[in-house]
């Protein structure tokens, strides 16, 4: 099979294909996000101070 044939074959998805991965793609995001954001998971650094605890993120 040569690249041109192999091309033209990856463009036979479906509308239904992309949307099934496109909201699988945004549930993944949804899902780092949260993990990472909201709940501290991906904190580069974690400082108490004053009673509290903070979850710094770089930007």
């Amino acid at each position: 099979m040569d690249r041109q044939t192999s091309h033209h074959h990856s463009n036979n998805v479906t509308s239904e294909e992309l949307w099934a991965l496109s909201c699988n793609l945004i549930s993944l995001y949804d899902h780092i996000q949260s993990e990472g954001s909201d709940h501290g998971s991906f904190s580069d650094v974690i400082v108490n101070a004053m009673g509290a605890t903070y979850h710094l993120h770089r930007c």
